[in-house]
């Protein structure tokens, strides 16, 4: 009988992972598509802006841009929570 409700736990506990498991990949699929629709918002925002409009985009997405002869390196600012 008690080896009948060890192995009865054990199952159970591999149901519980399973489903945690399926729950995290939902989870991240939901991001995926929110950080998808965001991305499709700024493609469109930035391709119909004027220049000026662009350069306020610039800034509020890069905080420096460094180049050297073989180099470029950008520093991005960006906070997800701020969009």
């Amino acid at each position: 009988m008690i080896k009948e409700k060890e192995d009865e736990v054990s199952r159970n506990k591999e149901v519980i992972r399973l489903a945690e498991q399926g729950l995290h990949s939902k989870e991240i699929e939901q991001l995926n598509s929110a950080l998808q629709t965001y991305i499709a918002v700024w493609r469109e925002l930035f391709k119909d802006a004027y220049t000026p409009n662009r350069k306020m985009i610039f800034s509020t997405i890069i905080g420096c841009i460094r180049v050297y002869r073989d180099l470029v390196e950008l520093e991005l600012k960006i906070d997800i929570n701020s969009f």
